[in-house]
């Protein structure tokens, strides 16, 4: 079970990723993202061993909704 760092939304892993949101654009890059807050992160990496390379993180803001009476 994945589990994503900005709303804990929980997400069942299978061989081909198609609860993430999975997209890849290159051989050495790819986006996950969170079906339910829409967080994703871009991969890219240094070679073909997978082994070292660049992330970037991109979480969405959550909004909160109500809050404490006057």
């Amino acid at each position: 079970m994945w589990v994503c760092g900005n709303c804990k939304h929980q997400v069942p892993i299978t061989d081909d990723l198609k609860g993430f949101n999975f997209r890849k654009y290159s051989n050495r890059i790819s986006k996950l993202g969170c079906p339910a807050c829409g967080s994703y992160t871009i991969q890219q990496a240094y070679d073909d061993s997978y082994t070292a390379g660049i992330f970037l993180i991109v979480r969405s803001k959550l909004k909160v909704c109500g809050g404490k009476g006057k």
